[in-house]
């Protein structure tokens, strides 16, 4: 086959768009579409070297997209993977079971429907708490003279956590998650294996086994779940759990309900070994997310609030709280997700009655590495308050000093980048739409005469202005384009398309179609087509 034009991007190169078919149409339409394009772009209907050998282009395209929607085994292959899989066939005795193993193994991601296999998820999760009071004893002694040798740093305790999800069909999922934690030379482990079914796209259920150690005591937690949507706004749950060692059931309901578009409020009553109520809330908005919680029970009665605020693109900073019967914890803390390298990372401070920690935490891909490092062991609650104080200033000196203008101008840098990609982009397509309406001029004038002599009269573009809706909004059809240079008149290339008195577009964005070009300079700037055509003598 021709090989695709290295120099049009795979995006651009869509062989729907340039033969103006529907992606559903038949063997025939195809075949009349590209007969029809023949007769505008076929290099023997130009006399004018220039012309000739930009209608020379032109048709090489018109032939790679043809030759893909001819053969049914290629159209299917770029149907599911897209131009990435047409250059993958190396000669026509490759077929689509051939390229589908191939995307398979190497789990790329293309631009048809084809998606990665993700059949078999890993998570890792690394905790190492740092005990860091041996600085605070060093400090201290400095100005003694001491023989013996305090370590800074001492590692109290390790987390390991590995989660491994097999989605067994579309309804099935299998998930197993290991855990190891150890301190002052004692361990735990423990096992979980979870099933999951979901029985509709308003209902699932889950069955776990939990097994755990601990020295020398051994537990096993057999634990069910049921989640459904009972209506638009609300969702009912109900999970239960029985372990060997306690003897004792406990079962938990669960409604949550939608109470506005950006609010939703949860609702928790338990019984068994630790009986209470829980309500629970959430408010989300474009600038952040609240959330709070009341929990009253016979063995933890606790209140809790959390606000984690958008700062600059990618960045957040984040104050949480809880007070129970059992002590008090503040923390506040500052993190930025990188989207581009799946990667995300934190830092914060907690204060409580375990002491001052410092919170460090990245994440990549589904991974964490968190390290907790406690400051001080045992604080006073004057210097518990001054820490919470001192810090939330630091966070916000440090986000307002350096990391919100760091971003503006970063912001700032890839905005004028963007522009002028945009306006380099935006010439290529005028010059491009400019060719293809010089090539179209004689078939155009064709068109045009054809429907002039329709009985009854046929359908004539008058003007068409295809760009910016504020533009255009104040313009009237008659007005000339001298003043505005974000509305292109594209009037010969919407009667191009114009055939039996129909008028037919397939493109998702009519910038793409030929003799089309997007006149914005702003890429999130509303575009209209305005149109004043005549139809059987009337306009």
């Amino acid at each position: 086959m021709t090989k695709p034009s290295e120099s049009s991007e795979d995006y651009d190169f869509d062989p729907y768009l340039i033969l103006n078919v529907a992606r559903n149409c038949g063997p025939e339409e195809i075949k009349n579409a590209y007969r029809r394009l023949c007769q505008t772009y076929h290099p023997d209907k130009h006399l004018s070297p220039d012309l000739k050998k930009k209608a020379t282009e032109r048709f090489t395209v018109l032939n790679e997209a043809f030759e893909i929607l001819s053969d049914p085994e290629k159209r299917r292959i770029y149907d599911e993977f897209g131009m990435e899989g047409i250059r993958a066939v190396s000669n026509s005795l490759v077929k689509y079971e051939d390229i589908k193993a191939r995307f398979q193994q190497s789990g790329r991601v293309t631009g048809g429907s084809y998606q990665k296999d993700n059949s078999f998820i890993v998570q890792n999760t690394a905790e190492v708490l740092i005990d860091a009071t041996g600085i605070a004893v060093i400090l201290e002694d400095l100005s003694e003279e001491e023989d013996y040798f305090v370590a800074p740093f001492a590692v109290s305790q390790l987390s390991l956590a590995t989660r491994a999800t097999v989605v067994l069909s579309r309804k099935d999922f299998l998930t197993f998650q290991y855990h190891i934690q150890s301190r002052r030379k004692m361990s735990t482990h423990g096992l979980t294996i979870t099933t999951r079914r979901q029985f509709s796209s308003n209902s699932y259920g889950e069955i776990s086994y939990i097994i755990s150690s601990q020295r020398s005591l051994l537990e096993g937690v057999f634990s069910w779940k049921l989640w459904r949507r009972l209506s638009e706004r609300s969702t009912g749950m109900i999970e239960g759990s029985y372990s060997s060692v306690q003897a004792q059931p406990l079962l938990a309901v669960t409604n949550t309900r939608q109470l506005s578009p950006n609010t939703s409020a949860q609702l928790t009553w338990t019984a068994g070994l630790a009986p209470g109520v829980l309500f629970a809330f959430q408010n989300s908005q474009d600038s952040g997310t609240a959330t709070g919680s009341m929990k009253l029970g016979m063995l933890d009665t606790s209140v809790s609030f959390g606000y984690r605020k958008l700062v600059g693109q990618n960045g957040h900073w984040k104050a949480r709280g809880r007070w129970s019967i059992r002590g008090w914890e503040l923390e506040v803390g500052i993190g930025r997700d990188l989207f581009s390298y799946e990667a995300a990372w934190s830092v914060s401070v907690r204060v409580g009655l375990d002491g001052i920690i410092l919170k460090c935490k990245v994440g990549r891909s589904g991974h964490q590495l968190q390290l907790p490092i406690l400051v001080v062991a045992h604080p006073s609650p004057l210097l518990a308050i001054a820490t919470s104080l001192v810090t939330s200033s630091l966070f916000t000196l440090i986000q307002r000093g350096i990391i919100a203008p760091y971003q503006y101008k970063m912001d700032a840098r890839r905005k004028q980048k963007e522009k002028e990609e945009r306006l380099e982009k935006r010439m290529k397509e005028r010059n491009d739409a400019l060719t293809a309406l010089e090539l179209m001029k004689p078939a155009v004038e064709r068109c045009r005469s054809r429907e002039e002599n329709v009985p009854g009269g046929g359908l004539i573009i008058i003007r068409a202005l295809y760009g910016s809706s504020r533009e255009i909004s104040i313009l009237s059809i008659d007005s000339t384009l001298e003043n505005t240079e974000q509305v292109a008149d594209v009037s010969d290339a919407l009667q191009y398309f114009v055939e039996d008195s129909r008028l037919t577009l397939y493109a998702t964005t009519k910038a793409r179609l030929m003799g089309f070009w997007d006149p914005t300079i702003d890429s999130d700037e509303k575009k209209v087509l305005h149109v004043r055509y005549e139809w059987k003598f009337r306009v």
